[in-house]
C-alpha cells in the first residue's frame, strides 16, 4: 500500500547561486526561500514547473497528485525515467527535487492521493500559492474553491497539442474558475459522477494530444507569474494567457466575474484546535467540549463537500444497503441492490433493476443525534482528511471553523 504522505527535509542554502537574478530590481531571493508552495499534479506540467521552482530558489514545496508513472510520461517529463514506471508519480518528483535543489536547506514532502477527499482545506491555508498542473475541470475546481475558501492565491495552467493556458486567480479579485466556466465544460466534470452523485464505475479518460515544448513554454509562464506575484511586481489576477504554438501568437484576456458565482466564500476567521483526523468522532466532541467549544457541540459540513453516507435504499424492493462510508468513496457498483425484481414493474422514470436509491447521507454529528456506529469511527473514515477545516455549531445556530491543527506537522513546510 503505497505511503500517502512522505517527509524528508535536508540542510543550508547556497545563495551563491542565484546571484544572477538577484540583479533584476524587484527581485526578492529571501521570499523565493521562504514560500510556502503547493504544487498539484506531477505530469508534464508539474514536472516543469517543479523543475523551473527548484532552479530559482524554492524550497519548500508540496507535490500533489494520485497517479503513477506510465511509459508514455517518459517523454515529457524530466523527473522520471524508465525505472520508475509503476511508481507513485508525487513521491518520485519529490524525490528528484531534492536531489535538484540546489539549496541544501529544504523542504520538499509529496502526498500521493485525492486533492479533492484526502487533502483537507487546512493544507491550502498554510500555502502562499498553489499551483495547478492538472488535466481536469474537476480538480481545477476543487483547487478554486479550496483557495477561496482559506485566502490562498493560485494559478492554473493548461496545455492542449502547441497550445496552452495561463491564469491566476486571486482571493481578493471578483473573478475566480468558476466564473468562466463554460457549459460544456461543466457538463465533461458531471459525466464522471451518476444521476445518484456517486462515480461511475467506468469512465473513459480523455488523452490530451501534447508534447514537451508546449509544456515547457506554459510552465515557464505559470512560474513567471507566481515570481512576479510573490516579490510585488506586475503579476495580474483574473487575466488568460494564451499562447498558441502554431502560429507563435499570445494572446490576453480580460476574465469577467460571474454575478450569481457560488464560489465567492470564504471560512472567515479559523482557530486551530489540537485534533487529529485520527480521533473519533466521539472522541473529537469530547475534545472540543473539553476546548471550550461549549456542551454539545456539533461538527458540521456546512459546505456539503464531506458528505458521509449510512444506508441506501433500493428502489425496487426498500431493501436497505448498509453503506457506512463518504459519498466520495462510493461508486455505482456500490448502490446494486442483490435481491431478485420483477423488471416489468419498473416505471419509466426509475433507474435500472436493482439500483440504490434515497440514501441517508450525514453532514453533521453531535453526541445525541449521531449513530454509535459513526461515533466510534474516526473523523478521516467519515470523510473529514488530515488537515482539513470543519464548521463547529453552537446553540445560536452558526457556525464557527476550526482546524484540525495536530494534523498539520505532517504537511507544514518549515
Amino acid at each position: 500500500m503505497t505511503n500517502k504522505f512522505v517527509v524528508q527535509d535536508g540542510a543550508s542554502p547556497d545563495e551563491a547561486f542565484f546571484d544572477r537574478q538577484k540583479l533584476i530590481s524587484w527581485w526578492d531571493q529571501k521570499i523565493i526561500a521562504n514560500a510556502k508552495l503547493m504544487v498539484v499534479g506531477a505530469g508534464a506540467l508539474g514536472n516543469e514547473t517543479i523543475k523551473n521552482l527548484l532552479l530559482l530558489g524554492f524550497r519548500k514545496i508540496l507535490i500533489c497528485d494520485f497517479d503513477e508513472i506510465e511509459t508514455s510520461n517518459l517523454s515529457r517529463t524530466v523527473l522520471f525515467g524508465p525505472q520508475d514506471v509503476g511508481k507513485s508519480k508525487a513521491h518520485t518528483a519529490a524525490e528528484r527535487a531534492r536531489s535538484l535543489c540546489l539549496s541544501k536547506e529544504h523542504c520538499i514532502r509529496s502526498f500521493h492521493g485525492d486533492i479533492t477527499s484526502e487533502l483537507g482545506f487546512g493544507i491550502f491555508k498554510e500555502m502562499d500559492l498553489v499551483f495547478g498542473c492538472v488535466d481536469n475541470v474537476e480538480a481545477r475546481r476543487f483547487i478554486n474553491r479550496a483557495c477561496r475558501l482559506v485566502g490562498t492565491p493560485w494559478i492554473d495552467s493548461g496545455i492542449n497539442e502547441l497550445a496552452g493556458h495561463v491564469s491566476l486567480y486571486s482571493p481578493a479579485d471578483p473573478v475566480c474558475y468558476e466564473c468562466v466556466l463554460t457549459l460544456h465544460q461543466l457538463e465533461m466534470a458531471r459525466q464522471r459522477y451518476s444521476c445518484d452523485q456517486v462515480k461511475r464505475s467506468f469512465v473513459q479518460q480523455a488523452r490530451i494530444p501534447t508534447v514537451q515544448v508546449t509544456s515547457s513554454i506554459i510552465s515557464g509562464i505559470q512560474v513567471q507569474e507566481g515570481v512576479k506575484l510573490l516579490c510585488g511586481a506586475t503579476a495580474i489576477s483574473g487575466q488568460r494567457i494564451w499562447f498558441e504554438g502554431a502560429r507563435n501568437q499570445f494572446e490576453l484576456f480580460n476574465l469577467a466575474p460571474h454575478p450569481n458565482c457560488e464560489m465567492h466564500a470564504s471560512f472567515g476567521d479559523i482557530v486551530d484546535v489540537d485534533l487529529s483526523s485520527q480521533l473519533t468522532v466521539q472522541q473529537a466532541l469530547n475534545d472540543l467540549e473539553s476546548a471550550g467549544f461549549g456542551p454539545n457541540p456539533v461538527l458540521v459540513d456546512t459546505l456539503g463537500v464531506r458528505q458521509f453516507v449510512e444506508t441506501a435504499a433500493c428502489r425496487k424492493c426498500g431493501k436497505s444497503i448498509s453503506l457506512y462510508r463518504p459519498l466520495h468513496a462510493l461508486s455505482e457498483n456500490d448502490l446494486i441492490c442483490d435481491s431478485p425484481h420483477d423488471d416489468s414493474s419498473a416505471s419509466q422514470d426509475h433507474a435500472e433493476p436493482g439500483q440504490a436509491v434515497e440514501k441517508k447521507v450525514t453532514n453533521s454529528y453531535s453526541m445525541t443525534t449521531t449513530s454509535p456506529t459513526v461515533l466510534a469511527m474516526t473523523l478521516s473514515e467519515v470523510g473529514i482528511p488530515p488537515g482539513d477545516i470543519v464548521g463547529v455549531q453552537f446553540s445560536d445556530g452558526q457556525p464557527r471553523y476550526i482546524r484540525l491543527a495536530k494534523d498539520i506537522p505532517l504537511h507544514a513546510l518549515t
